[in-house]
């Protein structure tokens, strides 16, 4: 499903291991033969975050900070089998929950899920839970917004790589 690199992270020959930053190293997705040698340095919480490290987790399931777990995006079969577990706010951006989500409707943080750049079909669905400021920043939401101008954030939509055009055009709202 996921192409995971376990490319060996090595430090440079003028960092000392003592020196090493390990809540830095536990979300480096290519630090993870230095973090499976040093699990007793492991700041568990980043670990959550880093997206080569799942295997790591599913070994020690009583270390997982389930909060940041539910942003992994390559935790999905781990969060399914501990959905009790999961932070249903966290994990509405999660790019890759969305079959997820839509089987959890009613734990859904619309607000959140308006964010979520995977979502905007699910959002077209509940059309009136969409939070218009969230989905202005949306870079996947153009033609939702669109469709609904009179909806828009345009602070929110400033940010918005995609939504240059819509700024142009509409300039007495920016």
């Amino acid at each position: 499903m996921y192409r995971i690199d376990y490319t060996p992270y090595k430090l440079r020959d003028f960092i000392l291991f003592e020196n090493v930053n390990w809540e830095f190293l536990s979300k480096n997705p290519n630090a993870i033969e230095m973090l499976e040698k040093n699990q007793d340095k492991i700041i568990w919480g980043f670990l959550c975050l880093n997206k080569n490290a799942i295997h790591i987790l599913e070994k020690n399931i009583d270390k997982i900070d389930w909060f940041w777990l539910s942003e992994n995006e390559n935790a999905i079969e781990l969060l399914e089998k501990n959905i009790d577990k999961i932070y249903w706010c966290q994990i509405c951006r999660n790019k890759n929950a969305i079959k997820l989500l839509e089987n959890n409707l009613d734990k859904i943080n619309w607000e959140w899920l308006s964010c979520n750049p995977n979502a905007v079909n699910l959002l077209k669905s509940n059309f009136n839970k969409v939070n218009w400021y969230a989905l202005s920043c949306n870079y996947n939401s153009i033609d939702l917004l669109e469709k609904n101008i009179e909806k828009i954030d345009w602070e929110s939509l400033s940010i918005n790589k995609n939504a240059i055009h819509l700024l142009k055009s509409n300039l007495e709202n920016v």
